[in-house]
């Protein structure tokens, strides 16, 4: 891992040739780590920088997170299911 850009060099190779390949192509992927059942996330946006959610118009909660990726955060502790949180967007 490039701890600079947080990003990976993967190597991969095609089952099936592709009809066109065109030069400079990019490709985004994520790498399973870990599978959870029934884990409670939440979507990343809502996740404030100092590790808390807003549960109602000017409160936060503290959460602990586990796995994350940039679309979902994994909750571990703090809130429980089905608990109402907000955006921070305005």
């Amino acid at each position: 891992m490039n701890t600079r850009t947080r990003t990976f060099t993967v190597y991969a190779g095609f089952t099936t040739k592709p009809e066109i390949l065109y030069p400079n192509l990019t490709v985004e992927a994520n790498i399973l780590v870990a599978r959870k059942k029934d884990a409670l996330v939440i979507p990343a946006g809502y996740l404030l920088s100092e590790g808390k959610v807003l549960t109602a118009a000017n409160e936060t909660t503290a959460v602990t997170t586990g796995i994350m990726n940039a679309e979902w955060v994994e909750i571990t502790g703090g809130i429980k299911p089905g608990q109402e949180i907000y955006s921070p967007l305005k």
